[in-house]
Order: C-alpha cells, then structure tokens, then sequence
C-alpha cells in the first residue's frame, strides 16, 4: 500500500548550516553512495524518460541536491505531470527519487530538502508517493509540511489507484 502526499502549508526558509549549498541540476542518474538511481536502474529510469519525450510529452526534470564537504548527501527529482499517476493534477509535479546517503540519515537533510524545494518553486504543487512502510521518508515528508491525502495501491501497469 502506498500513501499519497500533497504540499501542506508552506515551511519557513531553511537555514543551511557551515559548508552546506543546495544545488539545482539535471538528474544524474549514478550518485555514488544512493541505491534509487544506480547502475542497476539506470536503464529503466533513462527508459522512463526517453518513453515520456517520444510520447511527445514536455518533461521538466529538475535535480536538488545537499552538497556538504563537496559531496551530495541528499537529492530530490522534480518531474512534471507523469501520465501514468492519475492522482496529479493538471498543474502537479511529482517530487521523486528522493534519498540520503546512509550516513548522512537522521541529521534532517531530507525535511532540509523539501523545504527548500517548496520554497523554490511557491507556485508549483508538489506531490509525493511513499510506500507505508518507509517509516523515515514518511516523517521526513510531514515533517516538511505535505500532508497525507490518499492511501492507494500500484496496479501491475504501474499506475497507482487510490481508495
């Protein structure tokens, strides 16, 4: 079972502390350290791409990334509307890929991030999808300020329905 998430209200203006930037880029697929995009799920993801730009569907892919002693710690991928997630709204942009690097986790990086990310894009709605069982993402999510507005399941096509 999935829940779905949806921007909340909007969080103060993080505070980055000493040696700390947070940077906007195109995705890279291979960050060392984070298991979301890998080798491994390098050709699905450059698939997934490839498929929504031959579609015809203009995609805006923006990477976020905490750098800290010049090394990413965390990222988040914006992706705009995703065919396949009915839950989006015309306007949604779906917040993916988000991950910190295992020995980075528990200093609040990733609420840092969402944060920031909100901050950035004021105008944009943000939505989330995260599986029940990721206890840490969920508290990182709300502790960011998005709000819980769906439970769902993923359908064999990869679509997700709600209840």
């Amino acid at each position: 079972m999935y829940f779905f998430y949806k921007q909340g209200v909007m969080p103060p203006p993080p505070i980055l502390e000493e040696g700390m930037t947070i940077r906007k880029q195109r995705p890279k697929p291979c960050v060392e350290g984070m298991r979301f995009m890998q080798i491994g799920v390098k050709r699905y993801w450059y698939f997934e791409v490839m498929t929504f730009l031959y579609r015809g569907f203009s995609r805006v892919f923006e990477e976020y990334d905490i750098v800290l002693d010049n090394r990413i710690v965390s990222k988040a991928v914006l992706i705009s509307k995703v065919p396949k997630y009915q839950f989006l709204p015309p306007r949604g942009i779906h917040l993916c890929f988000c991950e910190t690097i295992e020995d980075s986790r528990g200093k609040g990086y990733y609420p840092l991030l969402l944060s920031y990310i909100q901050n950035n894009n004021p105008t944009k709605e943000l939505y989330m999808v995260v599986d029940e069982n990721n206890h840490s993402s969920i508290r990182g999510i709300e502790k960011a300020g998005f709000v819980r507005y769906a439970v769902g399941n993923r359908l064999p096509n990869g679509r997700f329905v709600t209840f």
